[in-house]
């Protein structure tokens, strides 16, 4: 059976800019790197912690005196993902204190921003009813359903793509049923000849990588829309040892835009945040904000619940995180047992301080990059000495990127686990450079 690729850009989703044309991004004309103490990133938080809770803005206002380079702060807003909530905080603000030029391009975007996610909600609606008829469960998740349940307002979170949730046994079926509706499988990330590989797959070996690999990306009209598909919340280069009853226990009924859908219950909803966030090492503080919009929310969680289930799955430590980042850095609101679970783990402030440290990092812009910081920070973050384990194991197991680089004959597929390591090495290294590269 064929392996879920291996290969740098196959472990997470692409980029989603690229894949949404039209919606102007922020550039800065200054090179310099914003530090988590500058200016801007303080005025970043303040803004999107006080358009989440409407109680902050004399911290807005506060922030805004100070010197602010508005090409870097505009940057950062997009690259963040987090403009809409920066445009709700700043319009409340002095029009002497916002150019003109930061005020205009915050509307554009809010305005291309709203009429996105209305657009994503027709189509979600007009699919979750083609799976229905075809007799497919189908769980929406993040998106526009977290949008509207977390902010109340579509239009304050960045428009992105549809992440639909099927069982593995129905992934094929499901993506037949997409790809007859007009959406055709991409591989935003891979290689030229990882791509080319994949798409030279027919039958047997064709319906073996479907199921095998948990993610799946479809697009239609010319990427406009572009649609997630999985039967697991992670690919396996990430080991997360999460059964699929356990992962389907976590759905229940939520009123979606006067219609009712499967989705996570809140408390689940918590964990596939965290496990999303750590995931991409939190690197983009829309999703810090995703929790901390959840905790506003939800003010009264079942916390043994959470707990159990992310004890049950070795994510404690991952959830811990998410938690203290919502709090320390957009003052996210937490009772007293969640603050307990933060302070009793001592690798949190470690943890946290490296999140810090590399949210406006140069590289951080990339967060799909294979990295040995980043694989060291994912095994950081495990509290299971069998999780990291797992974690190691797992990015050992050769995949389309090694098939795509030496096609080799079934008998000889066990070389595979001999050249692996040795790509893993290149691949690493060359990220390394680049990085470098990028800094100086």
């Amino acid at each position: 059976m064929l392996a879920e690729p291996s290969s740098p850009g196959d472990t997470s989703k692409a980029d989603e800019r690229n894949l949404r044309p039209g919606i102007p991004m922020g550039r800065s004309g200054d090179s310099t790197p914003l530090t988590i103490d500058s200016p801007e990133a303080r005025l970043l938080f303040a803004a999107v912690a006080a358009a989440r809770d409407g109680k902050s803005f004399e911290a807005v206002l506060d922030h805004l005196r100070a010197p602010i380079r508005w090409d870097a702060f505009m940057d950062a807003a997009g690259r963040h993902r987090v403009r809409p909530l920066v445009h709700a905080a700043l319009r409340q603000a002095p029009a002497s204190l916002v150019p003109a030029t930061a005020n205009a391009q915050l509307r554009g975007f809010v305005h291309a921003n709203a009429h996105r996610n209305l657009y994503l909600i027709s189509e979600l609606r007009r699919l979750l009813g083609c799976f229905l008829s075809a007799g497919i469960s189908v769980t929406a998740f993040k998106g526009p359903v977290l949008a509207t349940d977390l902010y109340r307002n579509p239009s304050l979170r960045e428009a992105g793509d549809l992440d639909l949730l099927v069982r593995r046994a129905d992934i094929v079926r499901a993506r037949n049923l997409l790809i007859s509706l007009g959406h055709q499988p991409i591989f935003p990330t891979a290689t030229p000849a990882e791509t080319a590989h994949l798409q030279k797959l027919t039958g047997d070996r064709e319906t073996a990588y479907v199921q095998a690999h948990s993610e799946h990306h479809l697009v239609r009209e010319q990427g406009q829309l572009n649609i997630d598909l999985h039967w697991a919340l992670a690919v396996s280069d990430f080991y997360l040892p999460l059964d699929e009853k356990r992962l389907w226990s976590w759905i229940a009924p939520r009123s979606f835009i006067g219609r009712e859908i499967q989705t996570f219950a809140p408390e689940a909803l918590l964990l596939v945040l965290c496990i999303n966030g750590g995931k991409d090492c939190w690197e983009r503080l829309d999703r810090i904000c995703d929790v901390a919009a959840l905790l506003a929310r939800y003010p009264t969680l079942d916390w043994e619940y959470v707990f159990a289930q992310a004890s049950a799955i070795g994510v404690l430590r991952i959830v811990a995180l998410g938690l203290h980042l919502a709090v320390s850095l957009l003052a996210g609101a937490l009772g007293p047992p969640a603050r307990k679970l933060i302070e009793s783990d001592p690798s949190i402030p470690r943890l946290a301080a490296q999140v810090r440290e590399h949210l406006f990092a140069p590289e951080s812009s990339a967060v799909e990059a294979a990295s040995p910081r980043r694989s060291l920070f994912h095994v950081q973050m495990r509290e299971r000495i069998s999780d990291r384990i797992g974690y190691c194991l797992g990015h050992l197991k050769p995949g389309v990127g090694d098939w795509a680089a030496l096609p080799l004959p079934g008998g000889l597929h066990f070389l595979y686990y001999l050249t692996r390591p040795l790509r893993l090495a290149t691949r690493y290294t060359e990220t390394a450079l680049r990085s470098r590269i990028a800094r100086h």
